[in-house]
């Protein structure tokens, strides 16, 4: 047998650090604002948690009023609030507070519109520095060269060489 067949090797699961914290990198890059970014359904539906800020539409109002404010057609809900760090079973009386940490569950198309009734959304990302070249930082770039203009800064000469010419557009 081989080192690596079933019978040397056997593993139940596998994993790769580098991999799960670039996709990590790259979601919060895409939505801006959100802590923790939460795919279902192959990424058709989206769960983001936030935390509220004054300016949020839905801050101060009663968790029932945020389809008020959502456009015709856009299904979000409120899976869940963190209140100083204790757990609340969100209804639709409930009252979203500044410093909440809110928990939105929406299409990926209705997300965007979802994240403002909690915290007034920051301008899009267009331009990322990422400092440090090594493994996470090529593969943060790689994920997101195509959709942003990126600047990769590495100390050490011939590793910046190499990505230099791995990177013509970074």
């Amino acid at each position: 047998p081989t080192l690596l067949s079933e019978s040397n090797f056997a593993v139940d699961f596998a994993l790769c650090p580098e991999e799960i914290v670039t996709n990590h990198i790259a979601q919060l890059i895409e939505y801006p604002g959100a802590l923790q970014v939460l795919e279902f359904g192959d990424g058709r539906l989206i769960m983001v948690a936030m935390r509220a800020c004054e300016g949020g539409r839905l801050v101060g109002r009663r968790l029932k009023e945020i389809h008020e404010h959502l456009p015709a057609g856009t299904d979000a809900r409120i899976a869940g609030i963190f209140r100083k760090g204790r757990p609340l079973v969100p209804r639709g009386e409930t009252v979203i507070e500044e410093d909440d940490e809110v928990f939105i569950l929406a299409a990926r198309e209705h997300i965007r519109f979802a994240m403002l009734e909690i915290h007034p959304m920051m301008k899009p990302v267009k331009r990322i520095m990422i400092a440090g070249g090594g493994n996470i930082g090529k593969r943060v770039a790689v994920a997101l060269e195509k959709n942003y203009e990126i600047k990769l800064i590495e100390t050490d000469y011939a590793r910046c060489e190499y990505l230099a010419n791995r990177f013509p557009n970074t």
